[in-house]
């Protein structure tokens, strides 16, 4: 932009900076400012990125729903909320409160042995990581591989079957079967708590879950607090390998990982087996069932007689999966990008010069990594009748990549078409012209309510998820900013009037 265009729009900021008694009858200034255009003028990549780099930060621990550093964002993002204009919108000023599962984990270490060699110890981070909601011990153990570590046996499928697994640590693949077992129920029972129970069923003393070797990119050792429902078991570990340090437990056995899983894939049977190896598995953490948690909610009021009562919903999870004994998972893009992008979006709407028809409101939700806790108990306890919500707008993972994907399309499909124009109007136009079913991540609650969704996530987006490597640098300034101005343009176009179904 040149000189005298930046002193122009300077101007022209100023002149329409957002009254907070603008009315019904407030109006636009002509192309090129038009309230629409201000706002998206006014989202610049290095404002995105001071809040990532700011909510990244070692300050902030990651993140933990829940932990002091997580409730330290929550105050300050809502105190920038208030400087952005927005009106508190939360049953306590900008805060909705719940209560979360909260896990502390203070030390982490595994280390193994074969049955004649020396003990070595696995790399925290690249070799293993904790699981969010692991239990505490330290303990040493043999190692046993029960495949999928699913235990049915009334329904015909049993990996302990013939396994004794009184005393040991047990090793299982992560992935659900990659084919149908009878009348065997999969879901819940392939998360990590569920696995849990059953190897403690059978006298296991501690979990080790690894991913699938057969896939063309097994997962590294992720942070995770997407375990599975409790009860928690405060005494029993867990732990994610990555592939190479499940191989080294199964060596010494003359076996291979990878063997052993399409053993049972493509008989459809178990293959379990004791192994010539045992672990030293050491983990102190502080588990609390339901610790305080805070939802941010802020609002632009609508200013139409009509269309006020109706609103749209911007939002993005604030919370990430925290540290572990002092790695700390950053949680840059997942999701410092989304509430980075939320916040500038307010912002946007305060710099338009124009009030929108109908209500805005902004949302910073708590707990999406464990369960999309936040943004249910937000549709559970909303702030205006749900049926009076046209469309929520969902911000997560947008900062890393090169194209902008959206989902929701084929279920909403005039949002789809408002979601498609307000990109047209970027000069770059990255949005993947494809989209999928509504729902997702903290889109998910609001479309099991019958209420249209856009789930904005750049692509691809999850090289680093949940790792200790998702930090600022690997963002994509440039992306993050059509994404986040895109969603302003959506958003700002639906608050205007334009329907939603």
């Amino acid at each position: 932009m040149s000189r005298p265009s930046i002193v122009l729009w300077i101007v022209f900021a100023v002149a329409f900076s957002l009254p907070s008694s603008a009315g019904p009858d407030a109006h636009e200034a002509g192309p090129p400012f038009s309230g629409e255009e201000r706002g998206a003028a006014s989202i610049h990549a290095a404002d995105l990125m001071t809040t990532v780099r700011w909510l990244a930060s070692p300050d902030f621990a990651g993140r933990l729903a829940a932990s002091p550093e997580y409730l330290r964002a929550a105050h300050d993002m809502a105190r920038r909320f208030a400087a952005a204009g927005l009106e508190p919108a939360g049953e306590d000023g900008f805060f909705q409160h719940l209560d979360v599962e909260y896990n502390d984990i203070r030390e982490c270490a595994l280390a193994w042995a074969g049955e004649a060699g020396p003990w070595r110890a696995f790399a925290h981070g690249p070799d293993y990581s904790c699981r969010g909601l692991t239990g505490s011990a330290r303990l040493e153990a043999p190692v046993v591989f029960a495949g999928y570590g699913l235990s049915q046996p009334g329904k015909g499928y049993d990996d302990y079957a013939g396994l004794d697994a009184r005393g040991k640590v047990v090793l299982v693949i992560k992935d659900v079967p990659p084919f149908a077992i009878a009348d065997v129920v999969l879901g819940e029972s392939t998360l990590t708590r569920p696995r849990a129970r059953a190897a403690a069923a059978h006298g296991a003393v501690g979990l080790l879950i690894v991913p699938s070797p057969s896939t063309a990119h097994p997962q590294p050792p992720i942070a995770s607090m997407l375990e599975g429902p409790g009860p928690e078991n405060t005494s029993f570990p867990m732990m994610q390998l990555s592939v190479a340090a499940a191989e080294s437990l199964v060596a010494p056995s003359g076996e291979r990982l990878g063997a052993l899983n399409a053993a049972i894939d493509s008989t459809h049977a178990p293959h379990s087996r004791a192994l010539a190896t045992r672990v030293r598995m050491t983990v102190a953490a502080r588990y609390t069932a339901a610790q305080g948690s805070l939802n941010v909610v802020g609002r632009i009021p609508g200013c139409d007689p009509t269309l006020a009562r109706e609103c749209v919903v911007v939002g993005a999870h604030l919370d990430h999966v925290g540290r572990q004994a002092g790695l700390v998972f950053p949680g840059a893009n997942d999701n410092a990008s989304g509430a980075s992008a939320v916040l500038q979006i307010a912002r946007a709407f305060a710099k338009s010069g124009v009030r929108p028809r109908r209500t805005v409101f902004f949302t910073l939700f708590s707990s999406e990594e464990s369960g999309l806790f936040g943004s249910r108990h937000f549709v559970d306890h909303p702030p205006v009748p749900l049926q009076d919500v046209v469309a929520y707008l969902n911000l997560d993972c947008v900062g890393v990549g090169d194209s902008l994907d959206v989902h929701g399309g084929e279920t909403w499909k005039t949002l789809w078409g408002v979601v498609r124009a307000a990109n047209a109007a970027e000069p770059r136009g990255v949005l993947i012209p494809r989209s999928g079913a509504g729902g997702g991540a903290d889109a998910q609650p609001f479309s099991d309510r019958g209420i249209p969704t856009a789930y904005f996530a750049s692509h691809p987006s999850y090289t680093h998820l949940h790792l200790p490597t998702d930090t600022p640098e690997t963002l994509n300034p440039a992306l993050f900013e059509e994404v986040a101005r895109t969603a302003f343009r959506t958003a700002w176009r639906l608050a205007q009037g334009e329907a939603t179904k």
